[in-house]
């Protein structure tokens, strides 16, 4: 017996703007992880959106505006 399952607009648009935000960060994805878990969270994920970017000495810096300390650093 089969079963039809319906996925409701919001829970979808909700999903679609996850992977956007997870996908299109600056962050890298361990970054982002800020517990280790394997998992981004949703407030994880808006964390991630809470970083500036300054450049020290050659390199590229994201920080977190919170406290000021480095989340990831890029050198070319």
């Amino acid at each position: 017996m089969k079963k039809n399952v319906h996925i409701s607009a919001p829970f979808l648009l909700l999903v679609i703007l996850y992977l956007l935000g997870l996908f299109g960060s600056a962050l890298p994805f361990e970054v982002i992880d800020r517990d280790k878990s394997g998992i981004v969270s949703a407030l994880e994920l808006l964390d991630s959106f809470d970083t500036g970017v300054r450049y020290k000495e050659g390199c590229k810096e994201y920080y977190w505006f919170k406290d000021g300390l480095t989340a990831y650093r890029v050198c070319e």
